[in-house]
């Protein structure tokens, strides 16, 4: 993952301030660990994915915490499948805030 540091309190976008936001930015660092190593970040810090230029798999799991009035970055209702949906408990599926699937 590329950042970008101190963007996230610019209040600026990076199609603000770039021709191409998808270029590599001159302040840009390369946040990079070992199997098990958890990066925190404030996510209004400009980042973005990079090409993956090892041999092997790189899998991340993505955590993103809102107040409830909130909508989630991802919309968990859309994906839910019936399977998920019998596995999840009553207290999981109010975190999650999911209904009956629509699969």
């Amino acid at each position: 993952t590329r950042l970008v540091p101190g963007t996230h309190i610019e209040g600026k976008s990076p199609s603000d301030v770039m021709p191409d936001p998808s270029a590599p930015h001159p302040d840009q660092i390369l946040a990079q660990g070992n199997t098990g190593d958890v990066i925190i970040m404030n996510s209004h810090v400009w980042h973005g994915g990079t090409v993956n230029r090892t041999q092997g798999t790189r899998r991340v799991v993505h955590g993103y915490f809102c107040r409830r009035h909130n909508p989630p970055q991802t919309e968990w209702q859309n994906y839910l499948t019936r399977e998920t949906w019998d596995r999840l408990n009553p207290a999981a599926r109010t975190i999650l805030a999911v209904t009956e699937p629509i699969r």
